[in-house]
């Protein structure tokens, strides 16, 4: 899905905190909507909880309106 509206994407990493089992990153972003051509910055918040290596539950925290027309 996300492939489908995001014509291009950049990103970059802000911070990176680490507590345990669970890995939180703030990212800072700029998309292109495939749909309309405009440029979004998009902020997230990533949380990752991590089980036998592995990423195992992601959750992605941002604000939906930005990638509206």
């Amino acid at each position: 899905m996300w492939r489908g509206m995001v014509s291009d994407a950049r990103s970059r990493r802000v911070s990176v905190i680490a507590d345990g089992a669970t890995i939180i990153i703030e990212w800072e972003g700029r998309v292109t909507l495939a749909a309309s051509g405009r440029v979004a910055e998009m902020n997230e918040v990533a949380v990752h909880e991590i089980a036998g290596g592995k990423i195992v539950k992601e959750r992605f925290y941002y604000d939906p309106s930005v990638l509206q027309g």
